[in-house]
Order: C-alpha cells, then sequence, then structure tokens
C-alpha cells in the first residue's frame, strides 16, 4: 500500500509538537481511521472517525516521538506524519 500523494496534501495536523490535543483536518469522504504508534512501532492509540475533523487527546501519552498514520476504512494509507509530543 502506498500514500495517496493527493489526499495527503489536504490533511492538516496540528499543533506539533503538541502536549494536549492533536486536530486533524481532512478532505477524506467517510469512515477514516487514526493510528498512533510509538519508535517502536507499538500501536498507543487507534480511532475511528466520521467527521472531516477530529480531535485526538494525546495528553496521556509519554513525551516522544510518534508516528501517525491515517487511513480509509478500507486501509488506504493517505498520510504518514511524525507527531513530537512534549508536556
Amino acid at each position: 500500500m502506498g500514500v495517496n500523494e493527493s489526499a495527503a496534501n489536504s490533511i492538516e495536523v496540528y499543533p506539533n509538537p503538541t502536549s494536549d490535543n492533536l486536530t486533524i483536518k481532512t478532505a477524506i469522504d467517510g469512515a477514516w481511521n487514526i493510528v498512533l504508534y510509538d519508535v517502536n512501532a507499538k500501536s498507543v492509540l487507534q480511532q475511528n472517525e466520521l467527521a472531516p475533523t477530529a480531535s485526538v487527546d494525546i495528553s496521556e501519552l509519554p513525551t516522544g516521538t510518534y508516528l501517525l498514520q491515517l487511513s480509509k476504512a478500507d486501509g488506504a494509507i493517505v498520510k504518514l506524519e511524525k507527531v513530537q509530543i512534549a508536556h
């Protein structure tokens, strides 16, 4: 599976770095999924969304670098982004 470049360009992830909440704005039609991985490639957060904008509470996660994966409901990955959490 590759990353859909046009869909990835229409996604905003902010603020980054963050300490409490991460906001994600997409142009994805329909359901989409959020997965956050730690540096050991362990999934530490999963969230399913229907609305084009989501707020993700990351306040309980330890300070560090994470990989954010956004995908459509069919599993097609539309964006991979490094996220920095700093408390």
